[in-house]
Order: structure tokens, then C-alpha cells, then sequence
């Protein structure tokens, strides 16, 4: 709700109503974004009245309460000069988005509600001790003639139950800030679906280009069977010969292995042609994996543009696309010989912990060619990462890999500044340098 000086004149005559008879009783934050204000009755026992301000979208929203707050956990105490403090009056700033709360002791609570640099100040004989939003600059030189200078708007509309106001703004309130979520989730959705889109194009293209270069390249099946074919032409020692291309009738220059013979190069190519073809095979795979995927983002792309609702955006959301902000909670985390050791828990979660969440002096480890977690050791100043917390992060990774079911497993494992991810590259996927090789037996 933007607020007037007409509005705020309306809301002080409810509050002088309000809060006749009233002492302050506490405030408290649970971070820069929010304020509770808790005042009792001195004439009444247990009677309290709540203002909470909210600063959101560049605004500020108050919302009143009859209810005792329960305070969450953590929370932060403020202007505890006043805990008892008798209200003395509250007013209005001549035709200004401001007011004022005088207590005993000739301190004030002034009230700017200005939108985006809305505060609340503490002052005592009308200086300032201290202002709430500190990253409003302007408060630290605060001066009551800032707030009276405003011409006082015409204010003949006022609610005929002055009570009601208090209703009314919090539902006005609740219902903004309903919109203003379910348009921030939808944005945020939207900008996730399409940023998915655009890595599986970039990833699709890069898979298809390197099909069709295996493809085109020549057959290293054919280049053994013009080996076999030629034997008795192939000397011994030599890297290379020329022989005739009798698939494509041209000349063709062959590279050999100097210390083998011409059929032990040719069983070579024949183990290349092999290779190939399960590389052919996987990047066929790959290629139909990354298109379901695509057709699903762009389904839900559209389902999201048409959402009308939270629950809606609710159920497009991802499973790991909400924030926590406790990272233990994030990955599997371990201790051991006083080392903290984190396992990702799928692909996407495995690049959060190697590029978001490691230091660069980490050490990290993989079950080497097979699908798994990445594992992280989190580096201790001035200690070398002794070689059982090596070992023991290596059957982590091994048992948290394809290959667990393995009596013994190849992990590599090196620091975490040799890590990077290749642009365009699946979920997960990675390149290593400097790595080394452990073999380790999988265990939980």
C-alpha cells in the first residue's frame, strides 16, 4: 500500500485511539526487513497491540495485530530505552507522510513512511540516538524540519469506524503482497525454464556437431581392413605409409606404431573402430536424453506462462530448484579425523557443491568414468589433507557412484582449483587436471 499524508492522518486518529493508555513494551527484528513494535495496556493485563513493518519491493507494509507476537528464532532487540515507557501522545507531522510517538523521558518514535526510505527513528529531546534501516543514509543527519514543510492535504474522507482502518490496510496489504509473490515466483520460473532451455540448445548442438565430425571422419574399420590387405607392402619400424584407398580409389597416408607390426597396428584401428562406436552410441543417447529434456522444459516453459496461481507455479517448480540456506542440509555431509566432507547428491547438485559451495583449496574427488557424486574435503589452513581422509573421502565417492557395486573402485582426486566445467556441458559433467588415481573400496 503506497501511503498519503491524507491516509497517514486517517491511521493516526485510529492509533490515538488505539493506544490510549498504552506503554511500549518491546521491539524486535528478525532481519533488516522487518520490524515488530509491541505496545501493552497499562489499565488492562495481557492486552497488547502489534504493528509490524514489512519492507518489500521497495515499499513499506504495515500490518496490525490484537495478538501477542511469538518471536522466531533468532531475533534482534531494538529501542529497548522505551520497554515501559508510558505513551504520552502520538500526532501527525503537519500534512506529512510522518508521525510521532512521545514517551516519558522526552523520547519520540517517529514513523517516516516515505516507501522505499520508510524508518523508524529514536530520538530524545528531539535529537537522534539511532534509526532502524541503517542503509538509509540520509537519517544518520536526521532533522525534524525535513517533515514539515509538506502542504496538508484535503482529509475529509475518513472512515466513518476509525477501528476499521486497521482491517483494511491489512487486508490491502495481504492482497499486494499475494500479487506482488505469485508475480516474482512466476518471473523467477520463467527466467529458470528459459535459462534450462538455452543449455540444453547449446548442450543439444554441441552433441549433434560432434556426431556428425565422428561421422564424417573416415572408418578406422576400413583403415584395418587396408592394413590387413596389405601386409606383405608394410615394412617393419616405419610411422607412416602410403597405400591405396580402395573404398574411395586415392592415396591415403596411414600413421603406424613404429614397434608393431602391420597387423598388430591394424588390430589397433580395430580397437579404435570399437571405441568409436560406443562413442557413436553414447553421444545417440545423450542426444535423445537432452531432447526429452528440452521438450519437457518447454512444456513447462508454457504451463508457466499460462499460471494464474501460486499453487499452480508450485507444482512447475523443480524438486531442487528452492533455496536452503543451511548447506549441510544441501549435501550429505561427513566427518572424519576432523575434516568436513560434503557428497552432492545428483547432477545438479553435484555442480552447486564443486562451483558454488568449495573453496579452491578443497579437495576434490570422483569415481573415475562412471556416473556419481562429487565429493569435496574441506581444506584446513596449514594442514596437508593427510592420506586416510584421502582414502576414506575416495570410498565415498565410490560407494555413491555406478560402480558401488564394485569390490574395488578408481577415484580421482585432486584440488579444486584443477575442477571446471566445459560451456554447454551436461548437468554434472566436468574436466580435471593434475588428478591423481586411488583405488577404493565403496563403503557407506
Amino acid at each position: 500500500m503506497k501511503f498519503t499524508a491524507g491516509l497517514v492522518t486517517k491511521l493516526i486518529a485510529a492509533l490515538q485511539q488505539k493506544l490510549n493508555n498504552f506503554s511500549f513494551y518491546e521491539a524486535f527484528s528478525t532481519g533488516n526487513d522487518e520490524l515488530y513494535l509491541v505496545f501493552t495496556s497499562l489499565q488492562k493485563a495481557k492486552t497488547f497491540f502489534s504493528i509490524r513493518m514489512l519492507w518489500k519491493a521497495n515499499r513499506c507494509f504495515l500490518f496490525f495485530s490484537d495478538e501477542i507476537v511469538q518471536k522466531p528464532t533468532p531475533h534482534y532487540h531494538f529501542f529497548h530505552e522505551l520497554n515501559g515507557m508510558s505513551i504520552i501522545r502520538i500526532f501527525q507531522h503537519p500534512g506529512n507522510r510522518s508521525f510521532q510517538v512521545d514517551f516519558d523521558s522526552n523520547f519520540q518514535l517517529v514513523y517516516k513512511l516515505y516507501d522505499g526510505l520508510t524508518n523508524v527513528l529514536l530520538l530524545q529531546n528531539a535529537k537522534l540516538l539511532y534509526h532502524f534501516r541503517k542503509k538509509i543514509s540520509s537519517d544518520y543527519n536526521f532533522s525534524m524540519t525535513q517533515l514539515v514543510n509538506e502542504k496538508q492535504p484535503d482529509t475529509t474522507d475518513v472512515f466513518k469506524e476509525i477501528p476499521a482502518i486497521f482491517s483494511w490496510i491489512n487486508e490491502s496489504n495481504r492482497a499486494f503482497l499475494s500479487n506482488f509473490t505469485f508475480e516474482e515466483q512466476k518471473r523467477k520460473l520463467l527466467a529458470y525454464y528459459q535459462s534450462e532451455q538455452k543449455k540444453a540448445v547449446g548442450y543439444l548442438l554441441k552433441k549433434e556437431q560432434a556426431l556428425i565430425h565422428l561421422k564424417s571422419a573416415m572408418s578406422w574399420e576400413e583403415i584395418g581392413h587396408l592394413l590387413m590387405a596389405n601386409m606383405h607392402l608394410i615394412p617393419s619400424g616405419v610411422s607412416e605409409f602410403e597405400l591405396i584407398d580402395f573404398y574411395r580409389n586415392q592415396p591415403i597416408t596411414i600413421k603406424l606404431k613404429k614397434d608393431l607390426s602391420a597387423r598388430q597396428n591394424a588390430e589397433v584401428y580395430y580397437r579404435k573402430a570399437k571405441n568409436k562406436k560406443n562413442e557413436e552410441h553414447l553421444l545417440h543417447e545423450q542426444i535423445s536424453k537432452v531432447q526429452s529434456k528440452m521438450e519437457q522444459v518447454v512444456h513447462n516453459l508454457r504451463l508457466t506462462e499460462q499460471a494464474q496461481t501460486l499453487r499452480e507455479l508450485n507444482s512447475l517448480r523443480p524438486a531442487d530448484s528452492g533455496k536452503i540456506s543451511d548447506k549441510s542440509e544441501r549435501f550429505k555431509q561427513f566427518q572424519y579425523k576432523g575434516f568436513s566432507i560434503l557428497v552432492g547428491k545428483n547432477a545438479v547438485n553435484n555442480d552447486e557443491l564443486t562451483f558454488r559451495y568449495s573453496h579452491k583449496n578443497d579437495m576434490w574427488l570422483h569415481a573415475r568414468d562412471v556416473s556419481g557424486s562429487h565429493v569435496i574435503i574441506r581444506f584446513r589452513k596449514g594442514i596437508t589433507f593427510p592420506m586416510p581422509v584421502i582414502e576414506f573421502a575416495a570410498s565415498l565417492a565410490a560407494y555413491y557412484s555406478k560402480a558401488k557395486g564394485s569390490s574395488l573402485v578408481p577415484v580421482v582426486y585432486c584440488e579444486r582449483k584443477f575442477v571446471r566445467k566445459p560451456k554447454g556441458s551436461a548437468p554434472g559433467e566436468v574436466l580435471h587436471q593434475h588428478a591423481e588415481i586411488i583405488l577404493a573400496k565403496p563403503i557407506k
